[in-house]
């Protein structure tokens, strides 16, 4: 124990005995309580006492060693050190390593308040050697409370690394996980120090974000964005691999059979990507995977604040609003799926650089989306489509045909409306419990919207309105979009319809079609941290493989310097105090000089340049020594007929030279 140690005959053996009753009694006197106090080696440091006493111990618990108390050769002889089983710490005494380490700290204050704490040991490590982790790429997420600090502790882990080379995953964990988030913040994507040191180097204000707060939104994507294997490099993350197949259990075999077979084989031959764009598969395979993901993006803390989707996107968002439950939504997407693939396939799609205001649709053709200000699909009949693109030529108007099987959200849907609506109607269908924006209406979902078939009948058929999807969430406020789904197609948009707002909102994809993920996912990571999102990041690194941490270069503090102002004091030219003048004006002169055996005016001559050195006023003492000390005087009355005699010594300054002068004089003069 770390005793308080007061330090006196009253003190001592009352907290003696309190220690000796709680933790001393049952113990035998050959292993009895150790008890010390750092105040043998500093003194009493007032409020700061216990917190000395807990880095004491913590020391201790570390080197495994119990410091002696200083002057303890001779224990107090008011405590009963034999039969309350305690002892001083005489001795340097090595701490058992074979159970947990454990010190009680105690700190008194004068008052009465008492406060006892069990420090312990943490649970032992076996040295961390880094070699079974992973060396992948992770984000390393450093934060400061102002840009400058940032900087600075940057270049304090930079310094660290090169003096100390730690596992960099290691260190990207403990920076994640053991470290306070703070607004001014970085993420720089690294495998190993010198792809860290190459970030740092070329570290710019620009990219330092100052959020510490976000409002997401999450946008799921439609069909086009599949691709054979689009789930494999997911399949290393546990989460991902479990939700994937809870959601092929809810398909029929067959169907679950294929759907796996082209979300994990990788082939990318012709055949298998013609068979993967049939509706009744692309379809399916898309939600599945954007269910699988998003469940991974939850895991690590992901919490959006408003969903909405890309048309078949939007059956995902409301299966995660809770409008279908994951077994509905699995039978409502296959029974759509199959229905689409079913409507005639005569038609065709094309994508516009214009506003809707300015295009001119021939007979036959309907606007399917909004995709932007300047974006626009049209679909409908195969004839109409191609005259349409013949005149856009002419006007040189940017225009794409897109490789679609079917002319869909067009009059070609129209034939397959009455069978959907029997599906949805024979399903559960819930209100919303997250805030929803709908891409029929382009504005927030209202009560019973979602939960009528028609919604979803007409859902196919009438356009989608992404822009102003987009447009009500900027409206909202929100700061951060994030893209579910298998490739990157909706970002683009996202980012031409926040520029064309001048909104300082980010767009991240989770769309990560390539074959390094994890670099890409790393990288999300970190555009979410920057974006002000507080992810698990213990989640984050343990799908990752990585688990150890390591010591980190404390926080790079901006240190400012605050005095207290002293006014301006004039010279002390031999001032004496006012009080001490008044007290001299009081009192009988001849008295004094009969006691002091002068001539009174003898003595008012050798009191003449103390007078006169007092004719300015003394100066006021500063603010803080008004608050800290207050000046009393009592007045001591002189032994009169009684001589001085010895030697006095006189300690002055060259300022208060005449006052040491005068009284030179007068003891002279007493002592004769």
């Amino acid at each position: 124990v770390e005793a308080h140690g007061t330090g006196t005959t009253l003190g001592d053996p009352i907290e003696a005995r309190a220690l000796s009753s709680t933790y001393g009694l049952e113990r035998s006197p050959e292993q009895p309580l150790l008890l010390g106090s750092i105040k043998s080696n500093y003194g009493h440091a007032q409020a700061a006492a216990g917190v000395l006493s807990i880095i004491k111990m913590a020391m201790a618990a570390k080197a495994g060693v119990v410091p002696r108390s200083l002057w303890s050769e001779e224990p107090t002889p008011h405590i009963d050190w034999r039969d309350s089983h305690i002892a001083l710490l005489e001795a340097n005494t090595a701490w058992p390593a074979n159970r947990t380490r454990r010190a009680g700290i105690s700190s008194f204050g004068i008052s009465g308040t008492n406060a006892h704490l069990i420090l312990e040991q943490p649970p032992l490590q076996q040295e961390l050697t880094g070699a079974d982790t992973p060396r992948v790429h992770v984000p390393v997420l450093i934060s400061g409370k102002t840009r400058e600090a940032l900087v600075a502790q940057t270049r304090r882990l930079e310094a660290a690394l090169l003096h100390d080379p730690s596992n960099l995953q290691q260190v990207a964990r403990s920076l994640a996980t053991t470290r306070t988030h703070f607004e001014q913040r970085v993420a720089l994507v690294a495998r190993d120090n010198d792809d860290l040191f190459a970030g740092i180097a070329g570290l710019h204000h620009d990219r330092i974000h100052g959020k510490s707060t976000a409002k997401i939104a999450v946008v799921f994507s439609g069909q086009g964005a599949q691709f054979p294997g689009m789930a494999a490099p997911f399949m290393a993350y546990a989460v991902f691999q479990t939700a994937l197949e809870e959601v092929l259990s809810h398909f029929h075999a067959s169907l679950a059979d294929t759907l796996r077979e082209l979300l994990l084989d990788t082939d990318q031959a012709p055949e298998r990507v013609a068979k993967l764009n049939l509706t009744a598969f692309a379809q399916p395979a898309i939600f599945a995977f954007e269910v699988a993901q998003m469940r991974l993006l939850e895991s690590w803390g992901l919490r959006p604040d408003i969903l909405f989707g890309h048309s078949l996107g939007e059956v995902t968002a409301a299966h995660f609003a809770g409008v279908f439950d994951l077994p509905a939504a699995c039978s409502f997407v296959a029974d759509r799926a199959r229905l689409m693939q079913g409507a005639p396939d005569t038609g065709a799609m094309l994508a516009v650089s214009a506003s809707v205001d300015a295009l001119e649709l021939p007979p036959g053709l309907s606007i399917a989306a909004v995709n932007g200000p300047s974006a626009v699909v049209v679909s409908g009949n195969q004839q109409a489509i191609d005259t349409l693109a013949e005149t856009l030529r002419q006007r040189e108007v940017r225009h794409k045909r897109l490789r679609v099987s079917h002319a869909f959200h067009s009059a070609d849907m129209e034939p397959v409306l009455p069978e959907l609506r029997e599906a949805v109607s024979a399903l559960a269908l819930n209100e919303p419990h997250a805030h929803i924006v709908s891409n029929v209406t382009g504005a927030d979902v209202v009560e019973g919207q979602l939960t009528d078939p028609d919604y979803w009948v007409g859902h196919v058929r009438r356009p989608v309105e992404f822009l102003r999807c987009a447009e009500v969430c900027l409206d909202h406020g929100v700061t951060l979009f994030v893209e579910i789904g298998p490739s990157p197609a909706l970002t683009p948009m996202l980012s031409d319809i926040v520029t064309a707002h001048e909104s300082p909102a980010q767009v991240s994809s989770a769309a990560l079609r390539g074959d390094d993920v994890q670099h890409k996912l790393a990288e999300l990571t970190g555009e979410l941290f920057t974006a002000g999102v507080a992810l698990d990041w213990a989640a984050v690194f343990d799908a990752m493989g990585i688990s150890e941490e390591v010591d980190l270069p404390t926080y790079a503090f901006q240190h400012k310097r605050y005095w207290l102002e002293e006014p301006a004091r004039a010279p002390a030219t031999g001032h004496l105090s006012a009080d001490l003048l008044q007290l001299a004006a009081r009192a009988d002169a001849d008295a004094l000089a009969r006691a002091l055996g002068l001539d009174a005016d003898d003595l008012a001559r050798m009191l003449e340049p103390v007078r006169r050195s007092q004719s300015s006023p003394a100066p006021r003492p500063s603010d803080l020594e008004d608050l800290l000390y207050e000046t009393t005087w009592v007045t001591a009355s002189p032994t009169l007929g009684r001589r001085p005699s010895g030697s006095y010594v006189l300690v002055t300054s060259a300022s208060s030279l005449a006052l040491a002068q005068a009284l030179q004089t007068l003891i002279r003069a007493s002592t004769g």
